[in-house]
C-alpha cells in the first residue's frame, strides 16, 4: 500500500481524499474477488485431496454478500471427508461448525444402512469385509490451505 502523506493545504487534503477513494473502491472490487479466488482455490484443494473418490467440490459465491462457500456433492460425501467405521473422524476436532448429520463409528450404519458395523463392527461390500474406511479430508485441506494462504492472496488480488 502506497502511504497517504497530507500537509496543511487544501490541495494536499484534496489529493488525499482522491486517493482514499480509490482505495476505497479497489476494496470494494478486491474484496469480491478474493472471495472467488478463496472459494475456487479451496475447491481445487478439495477435489485434489479426495482423489478418485467420486464426490465432486465445488465454489460458490454469494457477490452481494460477499461470502463464499465450498459445496460438496456426489457419492457419500460424508464418509469422504470423515472416513467410516473404525476410521471415522470427529467433526469437532476439523472445523467449528459440525453437519447437521450425525458423524460417529457407526451412526451411517445405524440411520441409513443395514446396521451391519452398529451390530458387530465390521460390514460387506461388494464381496469383501471392511471394519473401515479411511477420509480424504477435502473440506479440511480447502480450510487448511484458505487459513494458510489467505493474506498472500489477498496481497495478490486486491490492488492498494
Amino acid at each position: 500500500m502506497i502511504p497517504i502523506q497530507i500537509d496543511l493545504s487544501s490541495e494536499s487534503i484534496e489529493m488525499a481524499i482522491r486517493r482514499l477513494k480509490e482505495v476505497q473502491e479497489n476494496l470494494r472490487e478486491g474484496v469480491g474477488e478474493l472471495i472467488n479466488t478463496l472459494a475456487n482455490e479451496g475447491a481445487e484443494q478439495a477435489n485434489a485431496a479426495y482423489g478418485d473418490w467420486p464426490v465432486k467440490a465445488e465454489a460458490e459465491v454469494d457477490e452481494e454478500e460477499n461470502i463464499g462457500y465450498i459445496n460438496v456433492d456426489g457419492d457419500m460425501p460424508l464418509i469422504a471427508e470423515f472416513g467410516a467405521g473404525d476410521a471415522t473422524l470427529d467433526p469437532s476436532t476439523l472445523f467449528e461448525n459440525s453437519p447437521v448429520t450425525p458423524v460417529a463409528p457407526g451412526t451411517y450404519s445405524l440411520l441409513e444402512g443395514s446396521q451391519e458395523y452398529y451390530k458387530t463392527g465390521q460390514w460387506h461390500f461388494g464381496g469383501q469385509i471392511y471394519n473401515e474406511v479411511f477420509p480424504r479430508q477435502g473440506l479440511h485441506m480447502a480450510k487448511v490451505f484458505i487459513t494458510e494462504n489467505s493474506t498472500e492472496i489477498a496481497q495478490e488480488v486486491i490492488k492498494l
